[in-house]
């Protein structure tokens, strides 16, 4: 939670609210282990590709930006599916560093950054 005071102060009980969220992630995180689980194999590393890709759109769009990952994910969306096309499927995560070490250079604090 950012701002445990700020959401206390309109009126939400962060004390019910925190443990309740925490649960939800957990049981969606399950759901979406059991769900790839039938289409990979399990492994310990079975999430590396998504948790690298994700860390990619949050940082593509600043961190603390919520429009900024969305437009950070589909940029790199897009990246990625007229990559693919026009090249070789096994340079898709090139595809994504390419763009990622562009928009660190070009914005380090990223696309939507908050100063």
């Amino acid at each position: 939670m950012q701002s445990p005071t700020g959401a206390q102060l309109v009126g939400i009980n962060t004390r019910r609210l925190h443990p309740l969220m925490f649960g939800i992630g957990l049981g969606l995180s399950g759901v979406a282990g059991a769900l790839l689980s039938m289409t990979y194999e399990i492994s310990p590393s079975m999430g590396e590709p998504y948790t690298v890709t994700a860390l990619i759109v949050i940082t593509l769009g600043g961190f603390g930006s919520i429009a900024g990952s969305l437009v950070g994910g589909l940029l790199l969306g897009v990246v990625e599916a007229l990559g693919m096309h026009y090249t070789s499927p096994s340079l898709k995560m090139l595809l994504s560093y390419a763009v990622f070490i562009g928009v660190l250079i070009w914005r380090p604090n990223g696309l939507f950054s908050r100063r």
